[in-house]
């Protein structure tokens, strides 16, 4: 499947350069942390003076998280102006490079390992923006190994569809993430490959050593990426079960012998991590019981609103994708599914009926117990590793099965995601580089354009579509030699 995975690497590529530098979630302040680890400094000074967030509620949140960094002479961002995507990019002019500053991050205690690799390449840049690029490049190479990963477990010689699971989950938004200054990227990345071993495992034929070896990697990365990975790592020990039954597991676990518990090990030794950092250093996260109907309903919205983010939602959020993009996203996942329903035992049937109920109450859930007592929203990228498991279970539900999929299905469905990757990175471009206002062509007319200009980034994006495109034809086989 190298041309699915080659596909996202150049992908991927564009989104590191192509995107305006901290036009992503939250990315200043990752950067800060970034930047503040590459020093030395893995959480920086208290700031109980800051004043993050709208609302008293955000104020309050952030203030138990926040810390002030340090950054060098010369990496301090100048002030852009993000938040209206109908006009191009503009940023205060820097004439010099700016001083030695003190800033304040609302990510300071974030968990430190996502920015490890970051932080190894930040100050290879002389000014800001060829930091984040150099940041960004070095998160982005260790989520695509993880992507690359998912794939290298579900492949099946011979079998196009065994992988096209995944290449519905990966969306324009993993990428766009992945590509960013940002913990999501390796929590999604670590998150779909964690799945597709526990998948993989639970296949019919007993997995060599690799997989469970990289299964348990996986599991741990996951687990000390972000604050609620144990929990997604027990969804996914969950659906592994409820796929093999205990029986089966037991008899799995006895053939991998030492390997099986060396895996183990690794994913405890995770989530022992997550757990003591968080003891340490994480905010207080009390449930939340108040006005708990009230909650209850506006959760809902907090769905409806988030939903978009799966696919695409950019910049700094205020940059939604034309629906037609997500209803074309969603109406796969929604067909992929019915076809592994369709092909499948009344065991798998519950699995996926449960894994697709989970994939809406567990956001829901964590939004009206957890998130909604800091007074933030709910974000779609927080829990893609959750809902990326209903199109990578359809998916390998249906290469199990009997009924091999068509393939022109196959092919098919792998060109409009080819179609819809460029297209959302294309669409993006043209909000930084003219606003959405601006013509639709805007390479001749562009206020911001990235290094070396847009069109080489723009061929390395169709490059990379139309390596995804093509990763749903099917193999050639060698023509027999006659004697």
């Amino acid at each position: 499947m190298a041309l699915l995975v080659g596909g996202w690497v150049l992908l991927t590529a564009a989104w590191v350069v192509g995107n305006q530098p901290l036009a992503a979630p939250d990315e200043a302040d990752h950067y800060v942390k970034t930047v503040g680890i590459a020093e030395g400094e893995f959480l920086g000074r208290a700031a109980p003076e800051a004043r993050i967030g709208a609302t008293e509620r955000q104020i309050a949140s952030t203030r138990q998280i926040t810390r002030a960094i340090l950054v060098p002479t010369g990496l301090n961002p100048p002030s852009c102006e993000y938040g209206n995507p109908r006009r191009p990019l503009a940023c205060a002019p820097q004439a010099e490079p700016a001083p030695a500053v003190e800033r304040v991050t609302p990510v300071g205690t974030y968990q430190p390992l996502p920015y490890l690799a970051p932080a190894a390449l930040v100050r290879a840049g002389d000014e800001y923006g060829h930091a984040v690029r150099w940041a960004r490049a070095a998160g982005a190479l260790a989520a695509l190994l993880f992507l690359a990963l998912a794939v290298a477990l579900l492949t099946a010689p011979g079998r196009v569809e065994s992988v096209l699971g995944a290449a519905v989950a990966v969306t324009p938004m993993v990428l766009f993430i992945s590509g960013s200054l940002n913990p999501s990227g390796l929590e999604i990345a670590s998150g779909l490959a964690f799945l597709a071993g526990l998948l993989r495992v639970s296949r019919a034929e007993p997995p060599p050593a690799w997989v469970w070896l990289a299964t348990g990697l996986a599991g741990a990365v996951l687990a000390a990426s972000r604050s609620p990975g144990p929990i997604w790592v027990l969804f996914g020990l969950a659906v592994a079960l409820a796929l093999l039954g205990r029986g089966a597991v037991r008899r799995r676990v006895r053939e991998g012998g030492r390997t099986v518990w060396v895996a183990g090990a690794l994913i405890a030794a995770g989530v022992i991590a997550n757990r003591i950092w968080e003891a340490a250093h994480g905010p207080e996260t009390p449930v939340a019981t108040f006005a708990l109907r009230d909650g209850l309903e506006l959760g809902l919205d907090q769905l409806w609103m988030a939903a978009p983010d799966l696919v695409g939602k950019f910049g700094y959020r205020e940059y939604a994708l034309p629906l037609w993009i997500p209803l074309t996203w969603a109406t796969i996942v929604v067909v992929l599914g019915l076809l592994a329903w369709r092909a499948s035992g009344t065991r798998e049937r519950r699995v996926l009926a449960a894994v697709a109920v989970a994939g809406v109450a567990l956001p829901y859930l964590l939004w009206v117990l957890s998130i909604r007592d800091t007074g933030f929203g709910l974000q779609g990228r927080h829990v893609i590793a959750i809902i990326a498991a209903v199109p990578l279970l359809a998916g390998e539900l249906l290469h199990r099965s009997s009924r091999r999929l068509p393939a022109a299905g196959v092919a098919a469905t792998t060109a409009i995601l080819g179609l819809v990757h460029v297209a959302a990175f294309y669409l993006n471009g043209r909000r930084y580089a003219v606003g959405t206002d601006g013509p639709t062509w805007f390479v001749g007319d562009a206020v911001w354009s990235p290094p070396l200009g847009w069109w080489p980034i723009l061929v390395l994006a169709a490059a990379g579509g139309l390596a995804v495109a093509a990763s749903g034809l099917p193999a050639r086989r060698p023509a027999s030699l006659s004697s």
